[in-house]
């Protein structure tokens, strides 16, 4: 490993959490918020509007890790995940179901 390799977390020491009342879900490194999904919801459609993960930790694989979970969670609760987020838009390309 060189000192520009990046760190990948580890799935323990990771945790995406839902704040509904922000409309976000926020991923956590051993306790430390490095990135978030912003949305909004119209009808039966999560509109994910914004994500972002702290510059010093993009290249780590969180931003795919926020996404996976927050997709899973709205499609379980019944409601279709909209890309307006470029990445968001990415990640449902390669993933439709």
């Amino acid at each position: 490993m060189t000192d520009t390799d990046p760190v990948r977390p580890t799935p323990s020491d990771l945790e995406v959490l839902h704040v509904p009342e922000r409309s976000t879900f926020v991923i956590e490194w051993n306790g430390e918020v490095v990135g978030q999904a912003d949305y909004r919801r119209a009808g039966d459609q999560a509109i994910f509007t914004h994500t972002e993960i702290a510059s010093v930790h993009r290249g780590k694989g969180l931003a795919e890790e926020l996404v996976r979970h927050a997709v899973d969670y709205v499609r379980k609760e019944g409601l279709t995940p909209v890309g307006q987020c470029w990445y968001v838009a990415d990640y449902l390309r390669a993933h439709p179901d």
